[in-house]
């Protein structure tokens, strides 16, 4: 939690890519945004995506609480306190992108784990 990552603001939509350095299976992911819960709150729209073949393939699409929005009001949480954890079918995969769709201000990321249970 003492470093973060932050996009330089030119690339859109930003991602993180990740090399597990081997074929994993996992099945859910915690996205920290801030080293405590709520204090860096501008991610609202994420995708998580593995690469197979030349091609990415998206295994979530995760919205803010509120969906796509038919609670305008819930839109505003951020992905970090209303699903800090994001769960998924099972996926064998190498290479795994955490892409950052919906933000407001500059998201800070300051952890994206990967498990497999």
């Amino acid at each position: 939690m003492s470093t973060l990552w932050k996009p330089d603001g030119t690339t859109q939509p930003a991602w993180l890519e990740y090399d597990l350095g081997a074929e994993k299976s996992i099945t859910r992911a915690i996205l920290f945004e801030g080293a405590y819960e709520g204090e860096s709150a501008n991610i609202h729209h994420v995708q998580i995506e593995v690469k197979t073949g030349d091609d990415w393939k998206v295994i979530s699409d995760v919205y803010s609480w509120g969906g796509k929005s038919e609670s305008p009001a819930f839109d505003e949480w951020p992905i970090s306190v209303s699903h800090p954890e994001i769960r998924f079918d099972a996926v064998i995969a190498r290479h795994v992108r955490l892409k950052l769709l919906r933000t407001t201000g500059t998201p800070m990321i300051h952890e994206f784990e990967l498990y497999e249970r």
